[in-house]
């Protein structure tokens, strides 16, 4: 059994809080229970009690993520009709290519079906371009997002605490990528955009991780996250069974209000959220929960209705018009 760390809130230091959630490792199978509590004092969810910071390392032994075969397939640009529609999305919308001439009659052909990606785009954490712009991703993994966004024109950098990780990507992707935590890089460039995505959850100082991107940022730069949505529907509907709680890998647990509570006591504006989901997100809870008991009748109808993409798709609709959605990626602005 591993030891446990029981801390005060990472964003006031109060320590009071209240247990919300009870639930275990679905993800990774570790044996254990783990709660998740609510701060009494400024509201923020974190995991509590915790891995030890040393011991983090253990619990992804056995994650189904950052393998690099995952990403093989996502290096080349695609090419055909999609590279056609998202060369000209890009170049039309997003301001990329500014060496090309712009096309009213191509914008026009490709308006449908940006308006139909414009989200999923945003939710990548697509930022607007910057010419000869410079870009650093902490925690980059494997650089999928970085190769992506080499590709559209971006300078960029990484910043990867697993070192095999960060090996692979200078190897099989040319990129440069730093392995050490942020707070203590050695990086001297100044960036015009900072993307953190599907890191912040996983810190043990998330305040920290966001003031280090803050001095790592130019002066207006774009700080782009990407974390779960803990205020969810997914969360409210299946609580100790959802799929993006994701504990004890996931520390802290943010809604849209502490989100944006964060970046303004650190110095951002223009805070702007985007909100997404995946498959995942309604299939896997009806997975756990299927796996320990028989589903009640409720449950029943839920699976036989997400087995319909079609209906994913508006049930995912309904989720984004009401911020219900399990995933945000948020977009803010250096003061």
């Amino acid at each position: 059994m591993n030891k446990l760390n029981t801390i005060n809130c990472n964003l006031c230091g109060s320590k009071k809080n209240k247990t919300v959630i009870t639930t275990k490792d679905y993800l990774h199978k570790i044996p254990g229970k783990y709660s998740i509590v609510t701060c009494e004092n400024c509201g923020f969810s974190f995991t509590n009690p915790r891995p030890f910071e040393k011991d983090l390392g253990k619990f992804y032994t056995n994650s189904p993520y950052f393998k690099p075969t995952i990403f093989k397939k996502s290096v080349d640009v695609n090419k055909g009709i999609k590279q056609f529609l998202r060369h000209t999305i890009f170049r039309e919308y997003f301001n990329y290519y500014p060496t090309e001439k712009r096309n009213l009659l191509e914008k026009i052909i490709v308006l449908p079906f940006y308006l139909l990606t414009k989200n999923g785009l945003r939710a990548f954490g697509t930022p607007n371009f910057v010419k000869n712009g410079k870009l650093l991703d902490i925690g980059c993994a494997w650089g999928l997002y970085l190769n992506e966004m080499k590709q559209t024109g971006w300078n960029v950098q990484g910043n990867e605490i697993d070192k095999k990780c960060a090996n692979w990507a200078k190897k099989n992707l040319g990129i440069n990528v730093e392995s050490s935590p942020i707070e203590k890089s050695k990086i001297k460039d100044k960036f015009d955009v900072v993307a953190t995505r599907m890191t912040l959850e996983h810190v043990y100082y998330p305040k920290t991780v966001i003031n280090s991107a803050k001095k790592l940022l130019k002066k207006n730069g774009e700080l782009i996250i990407t974390i779960p949505n803990f205020g969810s529907n997914e969360v409210k509907i299946f609580k100790e069974h959802a799929y993006t709680l994701q504990i004890p890998t996931h520390l802290n647990h943010f809604t849209p209000k502490k989100i944006r509570d964060l970046l303004k006591s650190e110095g951002f504006s223009k805070i702007k959220i985007i909100f997404w989901s995946n498959d995942h997100d309604i299939l896997k809870p009806l997975n756990y929960i299927e796996n320990e008991r028989d589903l009640t009748t409720k449950e029943k109808i839920l699976k036989s209705v997400f087995k319909q993409k079609i209906l994913r798709r508006v049930y995912f609709l309904f989720d984004r018009a009401s911020h219900g959605s399990s995933r945000m990626t948020i977009f803010a602005q250096k003061d």
